[in-house]
């Protein structure tokens, strides 16, 4: 029986000493209405808030919300946390987002690391009879494995699952049949630092801008939120 969720990537500000850090957490929150869902990040993200009483200022600071997306579980190996699909792709360009094994980040970032999730980006190509039908599909799926040489295999095998695959399947508002559904490999596989069960996130990314406007740019639109819940 397969579980559903909502995942939201919460924006933050980390204000260093000469530019702005934007920092985007996913994390996974039960199913939930519109109104408890915005309660529910607002107490997640106000945690992390960091004031400066020198400065008289925030030096890390929640913003908002960056994207709202569906996740599939139960949250153990083989979740489907979030997914997006390219369009107007060649087999040539979805194949160039594959990484060798050896280039995988989580090799760089197991220093003092002793924790067992690891975040596989899966890609996927579905060919279509005309080239603007045809698509690449990157799925972040949750792998667990407390031996760091096993991790490829194990994400290797879960990714080929149909099981996993016929969650790709559901989640397609184009109607997509497994037989359409080409596995070729990892665009990266990184270490979950935090324990996504209860409220930690199992991604972090962060790109430096010039001014807070930039930053707030990339807020989703209320509209599109308020339409997710209905």
């Amino acid at each position: 029986m397969e579980d559903y969720y909502i995942g939201a990537s919460l924006l933050f500000v980390n204000r260093k000493e000469k530019m702005l850090e934007a920092v985007i957490k996913s994390y996974i929150l039960e199913n939930s209405t519109y109104q408890e869902f915005i309660e529910k990040v607002k107490v997640l993200g106000e945690k992390q808030n960091r004031y400066n009483r020198q400065k008289r200022k925030y030096d890390f600071e929640y913003i908002g919300i960056e994207d709202i997306f569906r996740v599939v579980g139960p949250i153990e190996e083989g979740a489907l946390l979030g997914r997006m699909t390219i369009w107007d792709q060649t087999l040539q360009d979805a194949n160039a987002l594959v990484l060798q094994p050896e280039s995988f980040a989580f090799h760089k970032q197991l220093n003092g690391f002793y924790g067992k999730w690891y975040l596989a980006i899966a890609i996927y190509y579905v060919e279509a009879k005309d080239i603007e039908d045809s698509r690449t599909i990157s799925c972040y799926v949750l792998i667990e494995s407390t031996n760091p040489s096993l991790v490829v295999q194990e994400a290797l095998a879960v990714a080929g699952r149909i099981d996993f695959q016929k969650k790709i399947a559901r989640c397609d508002l184009e109607g997509l049949n497994l037989d359409e559904l080409q596995f070729l490999g990892f665009e990266n596989i990184l270490v979950v630092y935090e324990d996504v069960k209860i409220g930690g996130a199992f991604l972090k990314m962060c790109k430096e801008y010039s001014a807070m406007g930039e930053i707030r740019d990339l807020l989703v639109d209320k509209e599109e939120l308020k339409g997710f819940f209905e």
